[in-house]
């Protein structure tokens, strides 16, 4: 009889411990990325989730609130100037699994594109056009980044241009 008493409350603690792990509750503006044994299986949004025990894992936590990635470049002109130009873009994760796994760092990643966007339209441009043109370097860069961004799951919501200043 003991024998049975001791099972049933072994067998309680190990039900408990199974309902603990696969019951997993994501924050407001945030998704979790869930891997089955190493592989992408789905991705968990705001609320309770439940997931397989000892088979499932989250993998990543993702942010999906707006984030600002800020820059000071020197550009050439098309005329020959160098200008240094602030750049402030503003993103947010749209497709947290292509966010994960598209890119390994997409935050440097957005950097590195609007740098590339930045050279091209500000090199475009002469320099009394990159000064007075704040508003339209802005827009044309947003306009440049969309596509490439979109690849890796990120939405460019805006892009501003502070301050364009002559060297």
């Amino acid at each position: 009889m003991e024998s049975i008493v001791v099972f049933a409350v072994v067998l309680a603690i190990v039900l408990v411990v199974l309902f603990a792990r696969s019951v997993t509750i994501v924050p407001n503006q945030r998704n979790f990325v869930i891997e089955r044994l190493g592989r992408y299986r789905r991705t968990l949004e705001p609320g309770v989730g439940f997931i397989a025990p000892f088979i499932d894992r989250v993998g990543t936590r993702v942010d999906l609130r707006e984030q600002v990635s800020t820059l000071t470049e020197e550009v050439a002109t098309a005329d020959g100037r160098t200008v240094a130009v602030e750049l402030v873009a503003h993103f947010f994760i749209d497709r947290p699994s292509d966010a994960v796994y598209g890119i390994e760092d997409f935050a440097t990643g957005l950097e590195r594109q609007a740098v590339a966007a930045l050279r091209y339209v500000v090199g475009s441009m002469d320099l009394k056009e990159a000064v007075a043109g704040r508003a339209a370097i802005g827009d044309r860069i947003a306009a440049e980044l969309e596509r490439p961004v979109d690849q890796w799951g990120l939405k460019v919501t805006r892009v501003e241009v502070p301050s364009v200043e002559s060297r």
